[in-house]
């Protein structure tokens, strides 16, 4: 009974079936300080790039753990980190240079691509770059969609194996042409989210209207070139680096909708947030063909063709 419970008490605290062990004895210190030292010289013989690691947090490669260990000094722990990073960010590096060294490849005739599978997010054609290269460098962001996108010529490199959605093609030509005022919309909101100062717009009738309303309103500061036939610039506005046009929407996405709006539909807009909405502003062209806002139309308890809408 009293050698099974030695036993037992040697295999927790580490020592041996037969010796008279007690936790916290000289002999129990000795051996423990001795474990430790294997333990340092197994950690040091090792290369940077196995994670010299213990225990399950260890195992699953947490950088917590890592960063945790106090038996380790702070350099070895900076090494390891660095090792760990490096892994994470480039699995196959070790296998890679194992592959390169057993078959002797030279560094160009590898079996892996040497130029990355999917291009960086940016524009599709060299001159639609603005031509100074600092300018350049900062030109080239449109966010993640842009890693979707495709050309005609070269498809966006997606999963074979997921369900693909056909591009919608439009039923009629007239569906695909853009409307000035589609395209001054998307001007006003793309030049404001990049903080420009001016932008741009086509210049007809249906545009100059809605760029007067939209100054009426504070929304833009100025114009510059109004009387120009083809197209005129916008000053935009901004306020503690936030621009004041928060939302801008064309009514119609392409030339062949258009939507008519009825006086009615006019108070309907009014009363549409809150009592008297005066903050979202919707823009008609009338019979008589004015370009005024829907707090006019319902002044005048008239309708029009839908334009765009603000706020």
């Amino acid at each position: 009974m009293l050698l099974r419970r030695a036993t037992r008490l040697a295999r927790v605290y580490g020592g041996g079936a037969t010796t008279a062990f007690v936790p916290g004895s000289s002999s129990s210190s000795s051996s423990s300080s001795s474990t430790a030292s294997v333990g340092a010289d197994y950690l040091r013989g090792r290369s940077i790039g196995a994670k010299a690691l213990l225990g399950r947090r260890a195992r699953q490669g947490s950088l917590f753990a890592v960063a945790n260990d106090v038996t380790v000094s702070e350099k070895r722990v900076r090494q390891q980190l660095n090792a760990l990073l490096a892994d994470e960010r480039d699995p196959l590096a070790e296998a890679r240079r194992q592959s390169s060294a057993a078959e002797g490849f030279a560094s160009s005739a590898r079996p892996f691509p040497q130029r990355p599978l999917v291009n960086l997010p940016g524009v599709e054609r060299v001159r639609d770059l603005p031509a100074d290269p600092i300018t350049r460098l900062f030109f080239q962001h449109q966010g993640d969609h842009a890693l979707y996108y495709g050309t005609y010529d070269e498809p966006s490199r997606l999963d074979e194996d997921r369900v693909q959605l056909e591009k919608r093609e439009p039923k009629d030509w007239t569906f695909n042409v853009f409307t000035p005022v589609y395209d001054f919309c998307h001007r006003l909101r793309e030049a404001s989210e990049q903080r420009k100062r001016f932008v741009i717009v086509p210049s007809t009738i249906e545009t100059r209207g809605c760029a007067k309303v939209l100054l009426d309103h504070g929304l833009v500061a100025g114009f510059r070139d109004f009387r120009n036939d083809r197209a005129f610039a916008v000053e935009l506005k901004y306020f503690q680096n936030e621009p004041t046009i928060n939302i801008i929407e064309p009514c119609s996405y392409d030339g062949k909708t258009e939507f008519e709006w009825s006086p009615k539909m006019m108070r309907r807009l009014m009363n549409a947030h809150g009592i008297h909405n005066r903050l979202i502003i919707y823009i008609c062209r009338t019979a008589d063909n004015r370009i005024i806002d829907h707090i006019q139309a319902v002044k005048e308890c008239i309708g029009g063709r839908g334009l765009m809408m603000a706020h």
